[in-house]
């Protein structure tokens, strides 16, 4: 990897961080935007900001984490973005996916989507802005179907969503993920992951629901 590849790793981190320090000294004010519902504003509490990053060496992905003041917390292949991009290019990509927080201690900060195999350079950064995604956790049990549910009354389309297995070191198991946009396409949302704790069955994609990219400010910064 040339010197400025693992630059703009370490810028893409950069902004991941940036992003995430700015939404924890203010952690409703994207769930304001987003929600209407007081029941998801109330239940929802900010879990990481997901990104997708360059192909880099084991080494250099480390070292361009803890350049940024962040430690790993554990390492484990996709499932979901892995195969969401292995449909979206025809071909197998393989994704893994690095959970960091910072190294002073605290809670998680950023998932790190590696590509470790199966995409070019310009396909990357083709579809960076499509897997940035802010990540929200329920406070409490809450099932999927009143999550939906709730989700549709305010606007969002349920997009997909999956099991991520994750490595036998993590202290958190399996996740549930489910992801949503917008319909109304607000700029300051882009798209939203929530973070279901073990494993849920994965609702069915509506034939009506339309798959999209959100356009926003936090996507031009990365």
């Amino acid at each position: 990897m040339t010197d400025s590849r693992q630059t703009d790793v370490g810028q893409l981190i950069g902004s991941g961080v940036s992003l995430m320090h700015d939404l924890m000294q203010a952690p409703h004010h994207l769930l304001d935007l987003a929600f209407n519902d007081d029941f998801l504003r109330r239940k929802l509490q900010l879990h990481h900001v997901g990104l997708l990053v360059s192909r880099c060496s084991d080494a250099e992905m480390v070292s361009s984490i803890e350049a940024h003041g962040l430690q790993v917390l554990s390492v484990f292949p996709s499932s979901v973005v892995a195969t969401q991009l292995s449909k979206q290019f025809g071909k197998p990509v393989k994704i893994d996916i690095s959970r960091t927080c910072s190294s002073s201690g605290g809670v998680q900060t950023l998932e790190l989507f590696r590509v470790v195999d199966g995409l070019e350079t310009h396909e990357v950064a083709a579809v960076m802005p499509d897997i940035l995604h802010i990540a929200y956790v329920p406070t409490e049990s809450v099932d999927v179907e009143t999550l939906c549910t709730k989700m549709a009354a305010d606007g969002f389309d349920y997009i997909g969503g999956g099991i991520n297995y994750q490595d036998v070191t993590a202290d958190s198991g399996e996740n549930t993920v489910l992801y949503f946009l917008n319909r109304q396409l607000l700029k300051d949302v882009p798209k939203i992951e929530l973070v279901l704790p073990g494993t849920h069955a994965i609702p069915s994609i509506r034939e009506d629901a339309v798959s999209f990219s959100a356009s926003s400010p936090i996507g031009d910064r990365l």
